[in-house]
């Protein structure tokens, strides 16, 4: 608590975030994101908390299409910022702000329906910590 996430994700910040645009790339259409929204599954009306979100992009099709509220953190200064500043924020459901995966400690306890992590799992430094929360 209080120590600054240290991230080499903001060095290719901007590609990333042009490669995954609003939709995600190619790969993540037609393979990770049919397999995700399968396992959530009806999520309208829930409130959704994206460990990881990148630039965003599920955290905005979760808005779009029915979530009550959307937390997307990132540990990624540069991409929370380009999440807020270059796409739009469906019905301004979306909270974005910069936190380690495993960083619990400024969220409500028992506000979320559903918590997601997409292709964001294997950084967790200490995942045993991160469990227990």
């Amino acid at each position: 608590m209080g120590r600054k996430p240290m991230t080499s994700f903001d060095s290719f910040a901007e590609q990333y975030a042009k490669t995954m645009g609003d939709t995600g790339d190619y790969t993540h259409r037609k393979t990770i994101n049919p397999t995700l929204f399968k396992a959530i599954g009806n999520f309208k009306g829930k409130v959704i908390y994206d460990i990881g979100c990148g630039n965003g992009y599920i955290a905005k099709k979760l808005a779009r299409e029915g979530a009550k509220e959307v937390r997307a953190p990132d540990i990624s200064k540069k991409l929370i910022s380009i999440a807020k500043n270059e796409y739009e924020n469906p019905g301004n459901k979306i909270k974005y702000f910069v936190s380690e995966a495993s960083d619990f400690s400024n969220l409500p306890k028992n506000h979320f329906d559903l918590i997601i992590m997409n292709m964001s799992i294997h950084y967790i430094k200490d995942f045993e910590k991160f469990a227990r929360v």
